[in-house]
């Protein structure tokens, strides 16, 4: 068991969330945000302003290069200075999304995932907002330290990139983040999308929105979120 529970966490991408974090202090002591974002956060806050930032694709080849150099580095229990490895933002910010699309379970939960798409229907902009706070208390703590990063480079992305605003970025990033087990279901795309903008127009680090979030307490965990929402309607 022992042996099998080390496989799972051997990887920066692709484990889940909170063996990660454990094997992270393990290897440098910190269990924040996860290695690949804490990382992308750094490198990409001085490019935020790139026309195209998250949207431009990159060659296959040279963001699985650039994955490879970052599972090395990894391994190896260095810190990860993305500067060192690339001069490609376009890269960076493919590497982050490659992250997000890997994790077993999406940042804001499958189990969440009906009442988040629930923030879409009706009400006035400051019930969305409430209802949305409510939701991010309810997230694991590890979920929402991570999910809220995420908001704030996309938040500040879309204040000083004349092209990716939240609208556009939420194309990108819904997928990534508010899903099914498995996937993001046509039908549910629209209002999916329209939630995750209103996110990320209110993802400042510092914003009312974040803020106001009361974080559940540390022992809250993803598998005790269907019985912790059972009563909510």
């Amino acid at each position: 068991v022992m042996a099998f529970a080390a496989s799972q966490v051997a990887n920066a991408f692709g484990t889940d969330l909170d063996a990660h974090l454990q094997d992270l202090m393990q290897k440098l002591g910190t269990d924040h945000v996860p290695y690949v974002l804490g990382a992308c956060d750094k490198f990409l806050r001085t490019a935020l302003a790139t026309p195209g930032l998250f949207r431009q694709d990159v060659e296959p080849e040279e963001l699985a290069q650039l994955r490879g150099r970052v599972e090395a580095a990894y391994a190896i229990r260095r810190p990860l200075d993305l500067a060192s490895l690339t001069r490609n933002w376009h890269a960076a910010a493919g590497l982050l999304k490659l992250y997000l699309r890997e994790l077993p379970q999406p940042l804001l939960t499958t189990q969440l995932y009906p009442y988040f798409l629930s923030c879409d229907d009706g009400g006035n902009a400051m019930a969305k907002l409430s209802k949305l706070a409510d939701l991010f208390g309810r997230l694991p703590p590890s979920y929402f330290r991570s999910v809220k990063q995420v908001l704030a480079i996309l938040h500040d992305t879309s204040v000083l990139n004349s092209v990716m605003s939240a609208a556009e970025l939420s194309k990108i990033f819904t997928p990534l983040l508010l899903r099914t087990q498995t996937g993001l279901p046509a039908q549910d795309k629209p209002r999916a999308e329209a939630v995750v903008a209103l996110m990320i127009a209110n993802g400042a680090a510092s914003g009312a929105l974040i803020s106001s979030v009361q974080v559940a307490a540390p022992a809250a965990s993803v598998a005790s979120l269907g019985s912790q929402m059972a009563g909510v309607s």
